[in-house]
C-alpha cells in the first residue's frame, strides 16, 4: 500500500484503528521538541503545579483559622454565660453570629443572652432562626414554645411552633404533649383526639395523653378557666379561648353542691355569653354541644334537630351521639342505634354512648347485650372519675394503665390497648 503522506502524524493516529489498515513510514512522524520549547512546557506545569499546592494549602489554612475563631467565640460565650454576664455574652454571640451567621451556637447563646436580660421576645425570635439542618433546630424550637406557650402569652405562635416542629420530626413527643393539653384546654375534642391517636400510632405519646382519651368526650378540666382567661390577655377576641374560659366556669360552678347567689348569677351570665357565642361563632363544635346538651335536659326535640343540622362536622364522635339521642327521642329506634354504634366506632372508649346504646337496646329488648353493655359503663365511668382525682394528670401509676389496658381491649379500641400495654411493660421492667 503507497502510504498518503497528506496525513500527519496525530491524525493518522486518530484514525488507526489496526496495523493494517494505515501503513506510515519514517517521514510522517513528528519530529522532537526544541530544548526551549521543551523548558517553556515543565515551566508551565511546574507553576500550575505550585499554584494548587498554594490553593489547596490556603484553604486548609483558612479552615484552621475558622476552627480556632469558633473555639475561642465558644469559649468566651460559656464564661460569659457561667459568670451570668449576659450583656457580655450579648456582645460576643452577636459578633460571632455576624461572622458565622449559620452557626447554631452563634444563635443560642444569642437567645440565652436574651432571656438572662429579660428580653423573651427576643430569645423566641432567634430560637426560630436555627438553620434547618442543625440538629438542635428541635429542641431550640421547643424552647421558644416554653415561652410562647408561657411568658410571652403568645400560644398560637406556640402551636404554630409544635405543628412545625412535628413536620420536621412527627416523634417529638413534647410537642405531642403540648398540643394534646392545648386541644383538651380549649375543648377541640375532635383535634384532641386525633393528635392522641397519631401519638399512639407513633409509640411517641405522652403519659397523659391517657387521661385526656378517656374524657375526650366530656373533658373537665380545673384549671381550664385560668389558663384560657390568661391566654385571653393577649388576644381578647380569639374564638376558641374565649368560648373554652366560658364553658369551663360553666361546669366548674354547676358541679358546686349548695350554690349561693353569686354563684347562681355567675352561671347565668355564662349561659348568656354562650347564647351570644352561639350567633357570633355558628360554626363552633363546643358550644353547639353546649347547647345540645342543655336542650337535652329540657327535652327540647326541636331545639336539639336545629343545632344538629349546624354541627361542623360528623366526624366528631359527639354529634353521633346527639344525634342518637335525638333519633331515640323521636322514636325512630333502629336509626338510633345505628347513630349509637357510629359514635362508638369513632369514640369506641365512650361509657356515655355506650350506656345510651343500651337505653336503645332495651327498648329493642335485647337484654343479653344491654347487661355487657352496662357492664363497660360502670368500669369506663368509675376509670374516668379515679383519673379525674389525680392530683396530676401525668401520674398514671401502673395499676390504673393496666385498667386502662383492659377496658380498652374489652371496648374493641386496638390502638389505645396495645399502646397502653406497651407502656405498661416499660414501667414494670
Amino acid at each position: 500500500m503507497t502510504p498518503n503522506r497528506n496525513v500527519n502524524f496525530l491524525e493518522a493516529r486518530a484514525f488507526v484503528t489496526t496495523p493494517e489498515t494505515v501503513a506510515i513510514d519514517s517521514t510522517t512522524i513528528a519530529k522532537p521538541m526544541s530544548p526551549n520549547k521543551w523548558r517553556w512546557l515543565v515551566w508551565s506545569v511546574s507553576c500550575l503545579i505550585v499554584a494548587a499546592v498554594v490553593i489547596l494549602g490556603g484553604r486548609y489554612g483558612y479552615r484552621k483559622w475558622q476552627e480556632q475563631q469558633t473555639k475561642a467565640f465558644t469559649k468566651q460565650c460559656r464564661q460569659f454565660r457561667e459568670k451570668g454576664d449576659w450583656e457580655q455574652l450579648a456582645n460576643v454571640s452577636k459578633k460571632w453570629n455576624d461572622w458565622d451567621a449559620g452557626n447554631a451556637d452563634a444563635i443560642l447563646f444569642r437567645a440565652e443572652a436574651a432571656q438572662g436580660q429579660d428580653d423573651l421576645a427576643t430569645a423566641a425570635d432567634l430560637l426560630a432562626q436555627l438553620p434547618e439542618t442543625s440538629p438542635k433546630r428541635i429542641p431550640a424550637l421547643m424552647a421558644r414554645t416554653s415561652l410562647l406557650l408561657g411568658p410571652l402569652n403568645r400560644p398560637l405562635e406556640g402551636i404554630q411552633t409544635c405543628q412545625l416542629a412535628l413536620e420536621i420530626n412527627p416523634r417529638v413527643y413534647l410537642a405531642h404533649q403540648r398540643l394534646i393539653f392545648y386541644y383538651a384546654i380549649t375543648l377541640q375534642n375532635e383535634k384532641l383526639l386525633a393528635q392522641i391517636h397519631q401519638s399512639l400510632e407513633l409509640e411517641c405519646e405522652p403519659v397523659d395523653a391517657y387521661s385526656y382519651l378517656i374524657m375526650a368526650d366530656d373533658i373537665t378540666l380545673t384549671n381550664g378557666f385560668e389558663v384560657n382567661n390568661n391566654w385571653l390577655k393577649g388576644d381578647i377576641n380569639q374564638e376558641e379561648f374565649l368560648v373554652a374560659r366560658t364553658i369551663h366556669m360553666w361546669n366548674q360552678l354547676r358541679i358546686e353542691p349548695f350554690p349561693n347567689a353569686e354563684t347562681v348569677e355567675k352561671i347565668k351570665l355564662a349561659e348568656k355569653l354562650l347564647s351570644e357565642y352561639r350567633q357570633r361563632f355558628p360554626k363552633n363544635a363546643a358550644v353547639i354541644a353546649f347547647h345540645i346538651e342543655k336542650s337535652m335536659v329540657s327535652g327540647d326535640l326541636d331545639q336539639i334537630e336545629s343545632l344538629l343540622a349546624a354541627y361542623p362536622s360528623h366526624s366528631d364522635s359527639r354529634y353521633w351521639r346527639y344525634r342518637g339521642w335525638w333519633l331515640a327521642g323521636c322514636d325512630r329506634i333502629d336509626e338510633s342505634e345505628s347513630a349509637y354504634r357510629e359514635s362508638l366506632k369513632q369514640f369506641p372508649l365512650s361509657w356515655m354512648s355506650r350506656h345510651e346504646l343500651a337505653d336503645v337496646l332495651r327498648r329493642k329488648q335485647q337484654f343479653r347485650e344491654v347487661v355487657d353493655l352496662e357492664k363497660l359503663v360502670v368500669q369506663g365511668k368509675d376509670l374516668r372519675e379515679k383519673i379525674m382525682k389525680l392530683p396530676d394528670v401525668q401520674k398514671l401509676d401502673p395499676e390504673t394503665l393496666r385498667e386502662f389496658r383492659d377496658y380498652a381491649d374489652q371496648c374493641g379500641d386496638q390502638l389505645a390497648a396495645t399502646s397502653l400495654n406497651r407502656r405498661v411493660g416499660r414501667m414494670t421492667k
